[in-house]
């Protein structure tokens, strides 16, 4: 079996808070072992080791580091996130990096430039959790610059927090405020097709191979310890955070070779890895016009499918009315399910009600998925005694949509709708 070069793993977004049983250092402490076993050279932490800015939470990692870590500690590369910034109610700037090096064991600099391996790492943090100051992003280039020259052709790893603007899943740029930061990643790291970014903070599952994104350089979102969420608005998600979110626990773990880098995706939860069969595999050296993870993989997609025969059910509980069905099947995974809604009026026509979003289960850990679907409609819209038509695609995560079900249905007279929002379940 080939041996690589270079073996080193990425986590983001514990969120840690006291005690030391909180989930996300819990979570912390299954990556870092199962890294330890693989015996990596290097552990990159990219940012929101805290919730709060707790400098306690920090002294609390560098003593998991220390202890599971004993017999062969890895070189440490990490970066603060926003949350470092939010201590308490308020934000501040002027100790958190120094607190934040201080407590994880390392000097204060900004960039941090380390070579493990003879392959360069460079981890870069914002100055007020939002964005880089001038003197940041002008180290970071110079940086950049020096080992481009010195090592032409061989990746350069960057780790930061936030991921360069409209690259991976959740770095399209919303009014956020953290866009600037994203900005100015992007501005920096299109000069250097070498770089091979990781980053944090979305949270986005990394079964979505929209977690992947080549242009002028690649980037790579590494999930969360923590939780799952999503920034594509669905009527089952609450604050951005998906149901049964605590399922969402990942980590990254990258060997390098000298014609490639591969790229395999993990939760520590069951400790499995995430789609065996398809290893990202970054070439070396890295041509952009030769990218694999690019906006074309969008016209090779295929469309999800209901199996023939599927039945669409109708299903009254509580005061809640639900779609049922089996799930349809793709090659990859379906994300997405829209229901439209309309109502049959006098005149024999339909008036669109509403169309609906709801994110499927693909993230899930596989003994929780389901075959079947249990949709519940929203709240307001359907009436006692009236007639409506439902309509459900399948929708997979480059947007390609399948054939939908059908389903025409009589509301009966006898069953009260409730009024209030229904919380969707998000434990």
């Amino acid at each position: 079996m080939e041996k690589p070069d270079l073996k080193f793993a990425v986590v983001s977004d514990p969120h840690g808070y006291l005690p030391k049983e909180h989930w996300g250092l819990y979570n912390m402490r299954r990556a870092i072992c199962m890294m330890a076993a693989k015996n990596v050279d290097a552990f990159l932490m990219a940012g929101d080791l805290s919730d709060r800015g707790d400098q306690l939470v920090y002294a609390l990692y560098g003593e998991l580091y220390r202890k599971e870590f004993r017999r062969n500690p890895p070189i440490q590369i990490a970066c603060a996130g926003n949350h470092e910034f939010w201590v308490s109610e308020n934000r501040k700037t002027d100790t958190v990096l120094k607190d934040f090096s201080a407590g994880i064991g390392e000097r204060e600099e900004n960039p941090v430039h380390k070579i493990v391996r003879g392959y360069d790492f460079i981890s870069v943090s914002p100055f007020d959790g939002l964005s880089f100051s001038p003197e940041a992003c002008a180290s970071l280039k110079k940086m950049l610059t020096g080992v481009s020259k010195r090592n032409p052709g061989k990746p350069i790893f960057v780790l930061t927090h936030f991921p360069p603007a409209n690259t991976v899943l959740g770095s399209v740029l919303t009014g956020s405020p953290w866009d600037e930061g994203q900005r100015q990643l992007r501005k920096i790291l299109q000069d250097y097709p070498q770089v091979i970014s990781f980053s944090g903070h979305t949270h986005a599952p990394v079964e979505d191979e929209r977690c992947i994104w080549q242009g002028e350089f690649t980037a790579v979102a590494v999930g969360s310890l923590s939780y799952g969420m999503t920034n594509e608005k669905a009527l089952n998600v609450i604050s951005d955070i998906l149901p049964f979110a605590r399922e969402v626990t990942q980590a990254v773990y990258a060997e390098v070779f000298p014609d490639r880098v591969e790229i395999h995706r993990y939760n520590v939860t069951d400790g499995q890895e995430i789609k065996v069969d398809r290893v990202w595999s970054v070439e070396l050296p890295y041509r952009p016009e030769k990218a694999a993870y690019t906006a074309a993989r969008a016209e090779m997609r295929t469309a999800p499918e209901f199996a023939p025969g599927t039945p669409l059910l109708i299903r009254y509980d509580f005061g809640y009315a639900y779609l049922a069905f089996a799930g349809a099947k793709h090659d990859d995974f379906v994300r997405e399910y829209w229901i439209d809604i309309a109502e049959h009026e006098p005149d024999g026509g339909w008036r669109k009600a509403g169309t609906y979003n709801y994110i499927a289960d693909f993230y899930r850990l596989k003994k929780n998925r389901e075959s079947w679907q249990f949709l519940k409609l929203p709240e307001g819209v359907l009436s006692p005694g009236k007639c409506y038509r439902f309509t459900v695609t399948p929708v997979e995560s480059f947007g390609k949509a399948g054939k939908p079900l059908e389903l025409i249905a009589e509301m009966p007279n006898t069953f009260t709708f409730r009024k209030t929002p229904a919380v969707y379940p998000q434990e």
